[in-house]
């Protein structure tokens, strides 16, 4: 009698074990941080930085800077990317680098409220910089503006600027005479 109430213990020992342990291990779409993971999703934006960035390299990184998706070459000539990411958690940054950007040269009219200038010239000349955004909450509806307000807004947040300091860098970041 005895050995059989101890198998039985034993066996409901285990299964409250058992219960108590796999819906920890379970994939339940969060990860570490808390943060609701979408097991695919596809990020759309457009890179600009005084004009679009054409053929720029797109990164995706999760909060903590692991890369989740990088593509070469991914925006169109009007700056447009469309990346596919797995396990994309709800909040994660943007990077687009290289690539290239339109300089347009206008021709002089002499009216200036008049019709717009003729462009002379399309050079298009390298993008040397790096733009960036943070998405807090990601919404697969919503086409995510990488710019330079975005990649100011991520360094007055993220780099922790003394607020005394923000026109100076402001000023220095977008080249503002003193």
């Amino acid at each position: 009698m005895k050995s059989k109430f101890k198998i039985r213990m034993t066996l409901i020992l285990i299964s409250f074990m058992a219960i108590a342990f796999f819906p920890g291990c379970s994939d339940n779409g969060s990860d570490s941080g808390g943060n609701v993971v979408d097991p695919s999703a596809t990020v759309q934006g457009q890179a600009y930085f005084n004009g679009p960035i054409e053929g720029a390299t797109v990164r995706i990184l999760d909060s903590t800077g692991e890369m989740l998706a990088s593509e070469d070459g991914a925006t169109d000539e009007e700056g447009n990317f469309s990346i596919l990411v797995f396990d994309l958690p709800q909040s994660f940054f943007i990077e687009v680098e290289g690539g290239g950007v339109n300089e347009i040269e206008y021709g002089q009219v002499e009216d200036p409220l008049g019709p717009r200038p003729p462009i002379v010239s399309v050079t298009q000349m390298p993008f040397k910089d790096m733009a960036d955004r943070y998405v807090e909450d990601f919404d697969a509806n919503i086409r995510y503006s990488v710019n330079i307000l975005s990649s100011i807004v991520m360094d007055l947040r993220f780099a922790k600027i003394n607020p005394d300091d923000a026109e100076k860098y402001l000023s220095e970041y977008i080249g503002l005479p003193s």
